[in-house]
C-alpha cells in the first residue's frame, strides 16, 4: 500500500464571506510518495483529480475533543483540496458554535481516510490561534455613558425611595393618632351611654315603685271589702240569736194560752216577715257593696291594663325603633363593606399592575424622579382622603352624643311624672330616630365622598405607573438598538477581516494554480527541468505554508485582543446587569414596604370600622 503525504494551510477562524457560515478555511496539497517517473523515482509528486475522505476535529488544551466533522473532497489537477472548516457534517449533537473560545489552547486534529471506507489516518495535529475584533473608542464612551445614567437614576431613586418610605412613616403615624383619638372618643362616648342607661335604670325603678303601691292600694280595698263581710256575718249572727230568744219565749208563752200563742204566732209572723224583710234589705245593702267592689276591682283592673298596654306599647315602640336603627345601621355597614370590597378589588389589581411593572423594571429611566413624584402626589392625595374619612367618623361621633345628649334630657324629663315621662320617651325615640337618619344620611354622603377621592387617587396612581412603565419601555428600546447598533459593528468588523482572509487565500490560490499551470505545461520536458519544477512547486507551498503561518500568528494576535475586548465588554454588561439587579431588589423592597403601609392603613381602617360598629351596636341596645 503506498503512503501519502500532505502539506497544510490554514485560514482564521470567522465566517465565511460568501455563505456567512461560522468556520475557517482549511487549504493542502495531497502528495503521493515514491512515484516512478522513466528513469527515475519522482517523491512527493500531487495526487491529483482524486476523492477522499477528511475528518476535522477541534481539541481544546487537554486535547479533548470539543467538535468533530467529515468531508468528502475531490482534489483539483494539482492535488489540491479547499476546504472551509464549520461546513462539514458534524458528529451528532456536536455544533462549532458550541465550541467556548476562552483563550486556551485549541489544536486541529486532521484525518484522512483515501479508500473512502472509513480507515483514517492521523495526518497533523496543529495549533489554532485566534484573537478578538477591538472596540472602539466610542463604544467605550458609550458604556461609560450609560454607567453614568444607570448610577444616577439609582441615586435619584434611592433618595425618591428615602422620602417615600418617611412620607409611608407620617402617615402611619397620623393613623395612629387618628386611631388613638377615635379610642378616647368612643370612651367618652360609651361612659354618657353608661350613664344614660343608669338613667334609663331608674326610671324603670319608679315605675315599678308605682306600680308596687297600685298593687298596695289594691290590698286595701280588698282589706275593706273583708271587713264589710265579716260585719255583715257578725249582723246575720246577732239575728239568728235573737230569733231563737224569740222563739224560747213563744215557747214559754205557748203553752199558757192558744189565743196568746195565736196572736203571739201572728206576731211571730209579722216579726218573721219583718226579718225577711230586713234581712232581704241587709242582703240588698250586702250586694250592693259587692257591686260596688267588684266595680273598683274592675275598674283597678282595667287601669292596671291599661298602664300595661301603654307600657307595652312604649316596649314595642322602642323595639320598632331599635329595629328600624339596626336596620339602617346595616344598611351603612353593608355600603361600607361593599366600599371596602371595592378597595380591595382595586388594591388587589394595583398591586398585580406593580407586580407586572416590577418584572418589566430592568432600568429606571431619567423620567423615573418626574413618576416618583406623581407616585407621591397620589400618596399624599390618599392621605387626604384618610383624613376625610377620619373628620367624617368625628362627625358622625359628634351627631351621636348629640343625640345621647337630646335622650338623656329626656329621661330626666320624665322622672317627674310617669305618663308624662312615656310620652316624653316616645318624642324623644321620635326625635333620636330622626336624628339618627340625619346623621346616617351624612356618614353615608362622607362615605360616598372619601369613594370618590380613593378612586381618584387611585386613578392618579395608575396613571404614574402607566408613565413609568412608558419611560421604561423607552429606555429598554435604546438600550436594544445600542447592544444591536454594537453588534452590527462587531459582525461587519468580522466580516470585513473574514473577506481579507478570503481574498488572501485566493491570491495564494491564484499563485499555485500559474505555478501548477506551468508543471503541467512543461510535463514532458527533461526530468532536470521537471524536478526543478517540482522543487520549485514544493518551495512554493512551504512558502506559501509559512506565510500562512506568518498570517495566523497576526490573526491570532488580532483575536487574542479581540477575545481581550470581548471579556472587557462582557465584564462591562455583567456589571451592568448587576447594578440593573440591584435597582430592581431596592425598587421591589420599596415596593413591598409601600404594599405594608398599603396593607396597614387598610388593617387599621377596618379595625376603626369594626370599632364604629360595635359602637353604634351598643348605642342601638
Amino acid at each position: 500500500m503506498k503512503n501519502f503525504i500532505t502539506i497544510s494551510i490554514l485560514g482564521l477562524l470567522g465566517l465565511s464571506a460568501s455563505a456567512q457560515t461560522l468556520g475557517f478555511n482549511y487549504q493542502a496539497v495531497i502528495l503521493k510518495k515514491n512515484y516512478e517517473l522513466p528513469g527515475q523515482d519522482a517523491e512527493n509528486s500531487p495526487l491529483v483529480n482524486t476523492e477522499i475522505s477528511v475528518a476535522f476535529s477541534v481539541l481544546d488544551a487537554s486535547m479533548a475533543h470539543e467538535y468533530t466533522e467529515y468531508h468528502t473532497v475531490i482534489t483539483d489537477e494539482f492535488g489540491m483540496i479547499n476546504i472551509l472548516v464549520g461546513s462539514g457534517v458534524p458528529d451528532s449533537g456536536m455544533e462549532l458554535g458550541d465550541v467556548v473560545w476562552d483563550g486556551t489552547d485549541k489544536y486541529l486534529e486532521v484525518l484522512i481516510d483515501l479508500s473512502l471506507e472509513g480507515n483514517y489516518e492521523l495526518l497533523a495535529v496543529d495549533l489554532l490561534t485566534y484573537i478578538p475584533h477591538p472596540m472602539t473608542a466610542e463604544d467605550y464612551a458609550l458604556i461609560e455613558a450609560m454607567q453614568a445614567d444607570i448610577d444616577q437614576n439609582e441615586a435619584d431613586s434611592d433618595a425618591v425611595d428615602s422620602l417615600l418610605q418617611e412620607a409611608i412613616e407620617e402617615n402611619a403615624a397620623a393613623d395612629q393618632a387618628e386611631a388613638e383619638a377615635t379610642s378616647a372618643a368612643d370612651t367618652a362616648l360609651q361612659a354618657d351611654i353608661d350613664l344614660n342607661e343608669a338613667d334609663s335604670d331608674a326610671a324603670d325603678a319608679a315605675l315599678q315603685a308605682a306600680i308596687d303601691a297600685n298593687a298596695a292600694a289594691d290590698a286595701a280595698l280588698q282589706a275593706a271589702i273583708d271587713a264589710n263581710a265579716a260585719a255583715d256575718q257578725a249582723e246575720s249572727d246577732a239575728g239568728a240569736a235573737t230569733d231563737a230568744a224569740i222563739q224560747a219565749d213563744v215557747d214559754s208563752n205557748e203553752a199558757d194560752s192558744d189565743v196568746a200563742d195565736a196572736a203571739l204566732q201572728d206576731a211571730i209572723d209579722a216579726n218573721a216577715a219583718a226579718d225577711q224583710a230586713e234581712s232581704e234589705a241587709g242582703n240588698a245593702a250586702d250586694a250592693a257593696i259587692q257591686a260596688d267592689v267588684d266595680a273598683n276591682e274592675i275598674a283597678s283592673n282595667q287601669a292596671d291594663q291599661d298602664l300595661q298596654d301603654a307600657i307595652d306599647a312604649n316596649e314595642e315602640s322602642d323595639i320598632a325603633e331599635s329595629e328600624e336603627g339596626a336596620a339602617a345601621d346595616a344598611a351603612i355597614q353593608a355600603d361600607v363593606d361593599a366600599n371596602e370590597e371595592i378597595s380591595i378589588a382595586t388594591d388587589t389589581d394595583l398591586q398585580n399592575q406593580i407586580d407586572a411593572n416590577t418584572a418589566a423594571d430592568l432600568l429606571e429611566s431619567v423620567a423615573g424622579a418626574e413618576s416618583d413624584q406623581a407616585l407621591q402626589d397620589a400618596i399624599d392625595a390618599n392621605a387626604q382622603a384618610d383624613a376625610v374619612e377620619s373628620q367624617a367618623g368625628d362627625d358622625a361621633d359628634a351627631a351621636i352624643q348629640a343625640d345621647v345628649n337630646a335622650n338623656e334630657a329626656a329621661s330626666v324629663s320624665a322622672d317627674a311624672d310617669l305618663q308624662d315621662a312615656i310620652n316624653a320617651n316616645t318624642d324623644a325615640d321620635i326625635e333620636e330616630s330622626l336624628a339618627g337618619d340625619i346623621a346616617d344620611s351624612i356618614l353615608q354622603a362622607q362615605i360616598d365622598e372619601n369613594a370618590i377621592s380613593s378612586d381618584n387617587a387611585d386613578a392618579d396612581l395608575q396613571e404614574a405607573i402607566d408613565s413609568n412603565s412608558d419611560a421604561d419601555s423607552e429606555m429598554a428600546i435604546y438600550l436594544q438598538g445600542l447592544i444591536t447598533q454594537t453588534e452590527t459593528s462587531l459582525q461587519e468588523a468580522i466580516d470585513a477581516n473574514a473577506s481579507a482572509d478570503q481574498a488572501e487565500s485566493d491570491a495564494g490560490t491564484a499563485e499555485d494554480n500559474a505555478i501548477y499551470q506551468l508543471i503541467a505545461d512543461n510535463q514532458e520536458e527533461h526530468d532536470e527541468d521537471f524536478q526543478e519544477l517540482q522543487d520549485m512547486v514544493i518551495q512554493n507551498a512551504l512558502n506559501d505554508q509559512q506565510e500562512s503561518i506568518e498570517g495566523t500568528d497576526a490573526d491570532a494576535a488580532i483575536q487574542a485582543q479581540l477575545n481581550e475586548q470581548i471579556s472587557s465588554v462582557n465584564q462591562t454588561i455583567a456589571q451592568l446587569q448587576n447594578d440593573i439587579n440591584q435597582n430592581e431588589v431596592a425598587s421591589n423592597n420599596a415596593d413591598s414596604n409601600l404594599q405594608d403601609a398599603i396593607d396597614a392603613n387598610e388593617s387599621a381602617d377596618l379595625l376603626e370600622s369594626q370599632e364604629g360598629d360595635e359602637a353604634d351596636a351598643a348605642i342601638q341596645a
